[in-house]
């Protein structure tokens, strides 16, 4: 296939929208998966997205066989998306799991930099 096709072009301007990064959708967020999210596996695992390189991404964009005939465009358009979707997702995951955050009152003043509600 020569230049870009009906699925390509639909593939390239689906990777385009900006949306799609920014989407606060949390997908497989089901109620019966609620009671198993730990806060430090998220933290890591958002500590992983954080370290995605653009590069690994670029590494594995290119096992996509050259049978789909995927053109570098809808190519670099995926490679944007997931590199995006990955800081953004990073940046945010956390309050949208929990968006009423912990209240720690264990800390002093000086911990926190907050000041006292006390007297």
């Amino acid at each position: 296939m020569n230049g870009m096709g009906t699925v390509q072009i639909l593939l390239f301007a689906s990777l385009q929208k900006s949306d799609r990064i920014k989407d606060l959708r949390i997908f497989g967020l089901f109620p019966a998966f609620r009671g198993f999210l730990d806060r430090a596996q998220v933290h890591q695992a958002t500590e992983d997205l954080r370290r995605l390189d653009r590069t690994d991404v670029v590494r594995m964009t290119q096992q996509v066989p050259k049978e789909w005939d995927v053109t570098k465009a809808a190519m670099d358009a995926l490679v944007d998306l997931i590199v995006g979707r990955a800081v953004y997702v990073a940046e945010t995951i956390g309050n949208g799991l929990w968006p009423q955050r912990d209240l720690d009152f264990g800390k002093t003043e000086d911990e926190d930099g907050g000041q006292s509600l006390g007297p």
